[in-house]
């Protein structure tokens, strides 16, 4: 079985864009945010819970996103059965990642600057509201170089995702092994 890459970053860094641009060429990849059972709040003891619809600082630091290791690991197994020439590309950003490293072949971080961070995030098209609801803009600025260096210590490869995203997936795409199914 080939291992998936994990394409991770800062929130607004282009991952559920990048997905659908791998989808669009031809290539294996899930959004970790919306695989369901994966992703949620959970408080510090790992318990499920519901962020309200306009969170407080003070609740973000006392709860994190995380992935439900259990549902990871059935996501791989289904996802990649057998030996495939492409990888099951994951793309996503959870608190527990170092602590889920192991099931990736490689980890690719998508890098942008706290400006693009902002700017994207802002953005009403963008389809997470995160960032433009209660205090989780300041709570993402807070939490930026915190959050970035960890990521950075997990990755194998870290992209400067401030580009273009046809330039960003052709990168991707070469680091995980090779040529589009369709172009």
């Amino acid at each position: 079985m080939t291992p998936p890459v994990l394409v991770t970053g800062v929130s607004g860094s282009g991952k559920s864009a990048l997905t659908r641009a791998l989808i669009s060429r031809g290539r294996r990849a899930i959004s970790l945010d919306a695989y369901p059972g994966l992703a949620h709040w959970a408080d510090h003891t790992h318990t499920r819970v519901t962020r309200p619809a306009n969170p407080d600082l003070r609740w973000l630091r006392d709860h994190r996103w995380i992935f439900n290791s259990q549902v990871l690991d059935q996501l791989i197994t289904i996802e990649t059965p057998g030996s495939r020439e492409r990888p099951l590309i994951l793309c996503g950003v959870a608190a527990n990642l170092a602590s889920l490293r192991d099931r990736f072949g490689i980890v690719i971080m998508l890098d942008i600057d706290p400006a693009t961070q902002a700017a994207r995030i802002n953005n009403a098209s963008r389809g997470n509201d995160f960032g433009r609801i209660g205090d989780s803009a300041r709570w993402l600025a807070d939490t930026y170089t915190t959050e970035r260096e960890q990521l950075r210590a997990i990755a194998d490869t870290v992209l400067d995702a401030t580009g273009d995203l046809t330039s960003i997936t052709d990168m991707i795409i070469n680091l995980c092994g090779g040529h589009d199914a369709q172009r």
